[in-house]
């Protein structure tokens, strides 16, 4: 069986009957092109002219790129076999995280509409000394808009036409920029429970490992190490309204990560442009982002196996729409609760336990934990102590980084 549909089965957003499955995936970039011994486009990005101009933002190299599509694979047929899709990417406005949301959206479109990308530059890398050295950068670290949808429209890929998100302060530290992700992860996760959307993020492997952290089946763990590529999957069943779930749901509720790596035969492979996947040029014609198409307010994407009607759909829609990203209004969110029922999947992070005398410390604070979200209230005292109980959790990664493709 293939993992773009040969199956017979169609993906499906939501559960039938009263519950859904709410999936968050957030995965790290692949391996940069200035890595030690990558290559881009067959040579050393170093030294070229496009290093030159952005010495900060390296593309993927050539390994990074493949590997993409090794990993877009291995989801692709985690999704069909959980008939369950993924409705939006959110990334780093980093060329690297922009490619890997790219090719993402690309070829997750073979069985189902393609999602659509949102530019956050709050999942942005750590803007400090750590990594850029001790003064700041002059120019900008990041390339601009135009050159995301330059790629994007090469993918045929349709990207928000405003940037979402406040840009880091300089100068931050490491667990400066682990804990301003960490705090965006849980705004997403807020956005995909309201809308009923599945989410990818794209972002940095310190965001990798944060968010991990503040996930209620990684209490006792912390993020040693993430991997190029390295990324979580986090799943629980949502109600969505009356009744009783079906068999398929409940069977997919104790078994969803059962059936996960493909079996490699009979598997179809990704190919991706070849203009789009040197990441810099784009082929002509395509599709251009949201504001050139007048596309309106995403609205959400529902398969034909849907339960909701298209005014319910439309209600809910825009009751909720994730085109609040590009709002100023503040965002209100809270820590997961073991209560939710979350399930995780890591590939590529390496965790390891924390001693038993700092287990036995979480275990005594967990009930102050649960107080922090049973509160309940949209208020600034509330998040002052939900982002004082992330700042506690975040405080358990290493001091080092966390990703290794740093040359």
């Amino acid at each position: 069986m293939g993992v773009s549909g040969s199956s017979g089965t169609k993906p499906r957003f939501s559960g039938r009957g009263s519950f859904a499955n709410q999936l968050v995936m957030v995965a790290c970039h692949d391996e940069r092109a200035d890595a030690l011994g990558a290559t881009y486009k067959g040579v050393t990005w170093k030294g070229t002219e496009d290093h030159k101009r952005w010495p900060y933002d390296p593309p993927l190299s050539d390994t990074g790129i493949k590997n993409v599509q090794d990993t877009v694979k291995q989801l692709q047929f985690f999704l069909e076999q959980n008939e369950v899709k993924m409705n939006i990417i959110i990334t780093s406005p980093s060329l690297r995280c922009v490619q890997t949301a790219a090719y993402f959206a690309f070829c997750l479109s073979s069985s189902g509409p393609r999602p659509h990308l949102i530019v956050d530059q709050q999942l942005g890398d750590t803007y400090g000394p750590s990594l850029l050295g001790r003064t700041e950068p002059t120019s900008s670290v990041t390339r601009p808009m135009e050159e995301t949808r330059r790629i994007c429209k090469g993918l045929m890929i349709k990207v928000q036409a405003r940037v979402s998100g406040k840009p880091p302060i300089w100068p931050e530290t490491m667990r400066d920029a682990r804990k301003r992700i960490a705090s965006r992860f849980l705004v997403h996760m807020d956005r995909s429970s309201r809308s009923k959307w599945n989410v990818i993020l794209v972002t940095h492997a310190e965001g990798v490992g944060a968010s991990l952290k503040l996930m209620p089946p990684q209490a006792d763990s912390v993020a040693e190490q993430v991997g190029r590529g390295g990324y979580f999957l986090a799943k629980r069943m949502q109600e969505i309204g009356f009744g009783m779930a079906s068999d398929d749901e409940i069977k997919a509720k104790t078994g969803f990560f059962d059936a996960f790596m493909p079996t490699g035969e009979g598997d179809s492979t990704m190919v991706i442009p070849p203009a789009a996947a040197g990441g810099l040029t784009t082929s002509p014609g395509g599709v251009a982002d949201d504001e050139e198409l007048d596309l309106g307010p995403m609205t959400r994407q529902e398969s034909p196996e849907s339960n909701y009607s298209a005014a319910s759909a439309e209600s809910k829609s825009s009751m909720f729409s994730y085109q609040t990203c590009t709002t100023e209004a503040p965002d209100f969110y809270e820590l997961p609760s073991a209560s939710d029922g979350w399930q995780v999947k890591t590939i590529r992070i390496k965790t390891k336990k924390l001693p038993s005398e700092v287990r036995k410390q979480l275990k005594q604070l967990s009930s102050g934990a649960n107080k922090v979200e049973s509160m309940g209230a949209h208020s600034a005292d509330h998040q002052a102590k939900v982002d004082a109980e992330i700042d506690r959790m975040v405080a358990y990664l290493p001091d080092k980084p966390l990703g290794y493709d740093y040359s």
